[in-house]
């Protein structure tokens, strides 16, 4: 039998040959050869495929295939002296199974693979399953377990002791871009697929990060001993992605210029909702939260157009809580270096928000919660400030009131003290003049 450049829905001829299995059985043939030549389907095609069927029992043969190559989806690569066996296959009219089979090629991507398979295929309801483990990649191990039925399929993809640096080379080969680190460490990875006809409609995933040590040629970032986790969903749409994610650190310190944050206790994490328009090159948040507990806590809205001058077109930020010392010495001094403002002693805590609109900022609001402040080569100093603090880019006045126990400009004292404050997106004036004791 020879099917030359055969749809993939010829291969039926291939399955009424071994539901006749029985009837070859009874006329005493021990063996069957087939040539299928070139099949193909959509997206992926094989060359000079052969199936050879030594029966070893009722319903049951030696089976061996072959191709001489496969071609996939770009992605995906090609492959190679493809040479599957499988000692005791059982085949019915009903289904074909193999519990224990071995799939041996070479892959573009991959190199030679040498796997267990496992496969089961009903000819009823054109149902395939199968699975394979311990698919070499990245210096670690990968088992893959895939379901078809009817055009839709999905796939679940878990990785073992991936090695960071090449799974980072092979992102870049497959078109991500990624900074130029150098990575010390190894991943674990859960990732599920599902799709259709029409491509892939989601995906979710969870990665376990054990990073020693990472670092580029500029110095810009670096962390050691990190331990993370990184989870979510994708799902394709009309207009691009949607995409939800969670980032949990355990442990480790990361540096990213000028920011240097070290987890302690307790884990850091954040959670991002985010569409993609790929035409238009905007992302729009549509949620994002960041708990580092006992120091910062963010949640935020808005819209990014990475083409436009001013990148950011809407942001909604809410600081939820910052606790000083650690919010300040975190998040605000490596901002601050070099300043008058880069070396101070603080305490208390804060909450706030911000918005942008149009690309430009629209207003401010901080709640000053007994907060104290001391610049520590003395030249400024205030006890528990507390207060409201508006501002808006607008004409229509905003009102902020600031008191203060006690405090000091150079030698100054200031005593005890409380300002009320008009404010319009230009202007900043006191309403009421202030007594200095």
């Amino acid at each position: 039998m020879c099917v030359s450049r055969a749809r993939v829905v010829r291969v039926l001829l291939l399955v009424t040959c071994l539901t006749a299995v029985p009837v070859l059985q009874g006329l005493a043939v021990e063996s069957l050869q087939l040539s299928l030549g070139n099949v193909e389907g959509d997206g992926w095609s094989a060359s000079d495929v052969e199936l050879q069927l030594n029966w070893t029992g009722p319903a049951r043969a030696r089976t061996e295939l072959t191709a001489s190559s496969l071609q996939l989806p770009p992605q995906l690569g090609r492959v190679t002296q493809l040479h599957f066996t499988c000692d005791a296959a059982d085949i019915t009219p009903a289904a074909i199974a193999c519990e224990r089979g071995t799939l041996k090629l070479h892959s573009s991507k991959l190199g030679r693979q040498s796997v267990p398979v496992s496969f089961n295929y009903r000819h009823v309801d054109t149902r395939l399953l199968v699975r394979m483990r311990g698919i070499r990649t990245a210096g670690g191990r990968l088992t893959v377990a895939a379901d078809y039925r009817d055009g839709q399929w999905s796939a679940s993809i878990k990785g073992a002791g991936l090695v960071l640096a090449d799974v980072a080379t092979q992102l870049r080969a497959a078109g991500v871009e990624l900074p130029a680190l150098e990575l010390q460490g190894s991943m674990d990875l859960d990732l599920d697929l599902a799709g259709g006809p029409a491509g892939l409609s989601g995906a979710s995933f969870d990665a376990g990060i054990a990073a020693e040590s990472f670092t580029d040629a500029t110095g810009r970032y670096a962390g050691e001993q990190v331990n993370a986790s990184l989870s979510g969903k994708a799902r394709p749409r009309r207009y691009g992605w949607e995409i939800e994610s969670r980032l949990t650190a355990r442990q480790g310190a990361v540096y990213i210029e000028p920011l240097y944050v070290e987890v302690a206790d307790q884990p850091i994490v954040a959670d991002l909702a985010v569409g993609w328009w790929s035409a238009r090159h905007r992302f729009r948040l549509h949620s994002f939260n960041y708990r580092d507990p006992g120091t910062l806590r963010l949640a935020g809205t808005g819209m990014v157009e990475t083409g436009h001058e001013q990148p950011v077109r809407e942001l909604q930020l809410e600081l939820q809580d910052a606790v000083f010392p650690a919010a300040y010495e975190r998040y605000l001094q490596p901002w601050l270096t070099g300043t008058l403002a880069g070396n101070l002693e603080m305490d208390g805590g804060l909450h706030g928000s911000l918005q942008v609109a149009g690309g430009q900022l629209a207003g401010v609001s901080v709640d000053l919660q007994g907060v104290s402040v001391r610049q520590n080569d003395g030249l400024f100093g205030f006890d528990r400030l507390t207060g409201e603090l508006d501002w808006s880019n607008s004409t229509t006045p905003e009102y902020s009131t600031l008191a203060w126990d006690g405090g000091h400009v150079y030698r100054i004292d200031l005593g005890t003290s409380a300002l009320e404050i008009e404010s319009t997106g230009n202007s900043v004036r006191l309403v009421h003049p202030v007594r200095i004791p």
